[in-house]
């Protein structure tokens, strides 16, 4: 399977409309053979609205039929209270939706509200799972997605800027190396709600089936818009043998989480 990750750089893209820049991807990662493309986090705030927003990528999907698109995340509005949330589409149908669980402070100051549970949905006999911003730096819930089956994490990401890479790594990078999924991180960088955010895109592996024994399959180095790579879900057993610390972990602890 080939999965795609997007780059948002608001600095570079300034003259790109959202939706232009969509349809190019889309045009690059058809041309690439992507199955699983995923968009940035917060990608779907750059839109007039959430509504304009998923029509937008549900009418795509069913231009790209073969393609599971992620169009990164939004703030969702439920009534009176508002999610930090994002969807998975495929062929004009959102099969897969997730609410972040746990919020950083300055969600909290926005009252966005947690979600309460894990989905999951199968592509091509792989379980796949989503995995908003802030959760990626929660190392039970990628622990729980791994006790639950889960071989990819699809993850949009906005990172807080910081002078250290080390930041960004110590959120999804750690909990591939820690639980040995493959994961889809694709990244913003720029302004959002009058924050800084500089994130990176990448596609993560177990350290030992990536070819330079780093946990990275694919990097943008902040300035390539579109990376990809073939991922090998057989290839997980293989890691395992070699280094799985879950073993260790009081397991039900985990898997009884978030039902």
């Amino acid at each position: 399977m080939i999965v795609g990750s997007v780059q948002w750089n608001e600095k570079a893209l300034r003259s790109h409309s959202p939706k232009k820049f969509t349809e190019k991807m889309l045009a690059d990662s058809e041309g690439k053979g992507v199955t699983v493309l995923a968009f940035p986090g917060f990608f779907g705030e750059l839109f007039l609205n959430e509504k304009e927003f998923i029509n937008f990528f549900i009418k795509k999907s069913l231009r790209y039929k073969w393609m599971y698109i992620c169009p990164g995340s939004y703030f969702e509005r439920d009534g009176d209270k508002i999610y930090h949330t994002s969807v998975l589409v495929h062929q004009g149908d959102v099969v897969l939706k997730q609410r972040q669980l746990y919020l950083s402070t300055w969600e909290k100051k926005r009252e966005v509200s947690r979600g309460e549970k894990v989905e999951f949905v199968r592509i091509e006999g792989c379980i796949v799972a989503l995995l908003l911003p802030t959760d990626q730096f929660y190392p039970q819930i990628s622990r729980h997605m791994k006790l639950k089956g889960v071989e990819l994490v699809i993850a949009p990401s906005a990172v807080i800027a910081s002078n250290k890479r080390a930041l960004q790594i110590s959120g999804l990078w750690q909990n591939v190396q820690q639980n040995l999924f493959f994961a889809i991180e694709s990244g913003y960088s720029g302004k959002m709600y009058n924050l800084p955010f500089s994130s990176e895109s990448f596609i993560h592996a177990p350290l030992e089936i990536t070819p330079k024994d780093d946990g990275f399959l694919a990097s943008s180095k902040g300035e390539e818009l579109l990376i990809t790579s073939e991922i090998k879900i057989a290839a997980l057993t293989e890691a395992e043998t070699k280094y799985n610390p879950i073993r260790q972990l009081n397991q039900s602890v985990y898997k009884n989480m978030y039902k």
